[in-house]
């Protein structure tokens, strides 16, 4: 039988993740931890806007949405939303390749017109103080929270699925985000299952991310180097994944 792994990606991007997990002979289980909404009250600055600022592929899906100009720079996060970026047409994408801080410093180095105005797209809890970060560099930046998350109140029928492989000691368990892992966290203190989680091994795309997991009793807890979806997927063959 073909290990299980729970994926708690937020959608679009969870299918994507399941598409590499089979490749690897791996049985996904999707049960997204967040669900995005658009917030219509938030208006997205567009005037005089010089670039955007993306820290996740949902902040590109959403500005796409609202018809966010393309020939303007696309400042990202890493290779997952850069790739988001280019795939949605932007004429130019920087990619730092790292987190917040990361992306603070990449901005820094290769933008050196400090007058041109930046939009960060975000969701309205977004994590870290980019925004800041780029003010006390001296740039214009404006924070634009065009759509929120929430997280889940259960899990998916895949998801229940999932737990009940649980007994078997060979499930995995993967987190993208320090929010959804959180979300995972929480949900699983309200339902009463974090015994179950003794036979599961728990990978994670960054070490902000596994710390959010650090009280669940995980047979092991891992998480990649980098913090992108390719490292994510070789952490995941390296310490957890054995072939039959």
């Amino acid at each position: 039988m073909k290990r299980p792994v729970l994926v708690t990606r937020t959608q679009p991007g969870a299918e994507d993740t399941a598409d590499r997990l089979r490749k690897l002979g791996l049985f996904p289980a999707l049960s997204p931890m967040l669900t995005i909404r658009e917030r219509e009250d938030v208006p997205l600055p567009m005037a005089d806007v010089g670039g955007y600022v993306f820290t996740s592929a949902n902040g590109v899906a959403a500005a796409l949405a609202r018809q966010a100009p393309v020939s303007v720079t696309a400042w990202c996060v890493g290779d997952t939303t850069a790739q988001a970026a280019r795939d949605g047409g932007f004429a130019r994408v920087e990619n730092a390749n790292g987190d917040v801080n990361t992306l603070a410093a990449h901005i820094a180095r290769n933008l050196s017109d400090p007058d041109t105005l930046l939009c960060h797209v975000a969701n309205a809890g977004a994590a870290g103080d980019l925004v800041g970060a780029l003010d006390r560099r001296g740039y214009r930046v404006v924070f634009a929270p065009i759509y929120e998350t929430s997280p889940a109140s259960a899990f998916t029928d895949a998801g229940e699925a999932w737990w009940a492989a649980t007994d078997a000691g060979d499930a995995i368990a993967l987190f993208h985000s320090p929010k959804g892992a959180a979300a995972f966290r929480d949900l699983v203190s309200a339902s009463g299952l974090a015994d179950r989680l003794h036979g599961v091994s728990a990978v994670s795309i960054s070490p902000r991310t596994r710390a959010i997991l650090t009280d669940l009793p995980f047979r092991i807890s891992v998480s990649a180097s980098h913090p992108n979806e390719d490292h994510l997927m070789e952490t995941l063959r390296a310490t957890v994944f054995q072939p039959d």
